[in-house]
């Protein structure tokens, strides 16, 4: 019992030659609070959450790089303004995130096709409905139990259907905002981009975010000015057998070719051919008269390269063929 005392006496003599102990660390605890906030808010910050959104993004997890690259925005606006030049890369990132989330969302087989091609292809393949889902099916059988499911359904309770209703209501409009949101980032960001007048790939590339977004909402006319904008750009920055001239060329037949407008896709498809072939002209070339200081390396990524083209070719003018 003494001891206890003692103890007691012990403590009281602390507090009462230190009163300010307690405030002191419930100072010191807001203090690291509030610097934990303030990092929250920096650009090193910043550009973590980019590299987080980015790795998400490779990962299929659209929703995790979504709210990144929003947060990554967030404070990059703070720090300069939002129609500042720092942040276009942060918009383009933001958008076109959100760009791929509502494809994938609309497309969840992973087709990536515009509308009117993926409604025309699920109009000539057998479907299953499992858990909201449309699985394509070439297994009759399955078919045929889809078709008796249906016939069952009939049914149904009419409070049961407007239910199903409301929540594809729901699924269509959170696309919609998606598209809807990731336009309005890229627009800021080609707002920004059009007030310097010199052409970068930073430019090509907001527009053809732009352009697929429209050919999403079977905008054809803004998707082909969008396209081609980027095409004019696009072939003042690089080489004229560039693998991306061939690729831009090869979406604008797509556009076409969605908008019923094939005569006018086949000449893109066709230059996308001769770019494609042209360019392993090149490469083949470059490969026989590498010398032996060349890269073991170097020379696979070109052979490699060759060998991709060539397929893509082939694809291209049987494309171009059958149009």
């Amino acid at each position: 019992m003494v001891e206890e005392k003692g103890a007691a006496s012990a403590s009281e003599l602390e507090q009462t030659l230190d009163p300010n102990q307690t405030s002191i660390e419930a100072t010191e605890s807001t203090c690291n609070n509030n610097n934990a906030a303030e990092s929250e808010k920096t650009l090193e910050f910043a550009d973590e959450l980019t590299e987080k959104g980015s790795l998400f993004l490779k990962e299929s997890d659209f929703a995790e790089a979504v709210d990144c690259f929003s947060r990554a925005l967030e404070i990059r606006v703070e720090h300069f303004g939002e129609l500042a030049s720092e942040c276009v890369k942060a918009y383009y990132k933001y958008g076109s995130a959100l760009l791929e989330k509502a494809q994938a969302e609309a497309d969840p087989l992973g087709n990536n096709m515009p509308k009117k091609e993926a409604e025309a292809q699920q109009e000539s393949s057998g479907k299953d409905i499992a858990n909201g889902e449309y699985v394509v099916s070439s297994d009759p059988e399955k078919q045929e139990s889809s078709s008796g499911g249906q016939e069952g359904s009939d049914g149904k309770e009419d409070g049961e259907d407007c239910q199903e209703d409301d929540l594809s209501d729901a699924d269509a409009d959170e696309d919609e905002s998606d598209l809807d949101m990731a336009w309005k980032m890229l627009d800021i960001a080609r707002a920004i981009t059009d007030k310097h007048s010199t052409d970068t790939m930073e430019k090509v590339d907001i527009l053809c975010a732009l352009a697929e977004i429209s050919l999403e909402r079977e905008d054809i006319e803004s998707s082909l000015s969008d396209y081609k904008k980027a095409l004019s750009i696009l072939e003042r920055l690089v080489e004229p057998d560039s693998r991306h001239i061939a690729e831009l060329n090869f979406r604008i037949c797509i556009c076409l070719e969605t908008g019923c407008q094939t005569k006018e896709a086949i000449p893109y498809c066709q230059k996308a051919v001769l770019i494609c072939k042209a360019r392993m002209e090149r490469l083949s070339n470059e490969v026989k008269g590498s010398s032996g200081s060349a890269t073991s390396s170097a020379v696979s990524e070109k052979e490699a390269e060759i060998r991709t083209l060539s397929g893509l070719a082939e694809d291209l003018e049987k494309k171009a063929s059958g149009a």
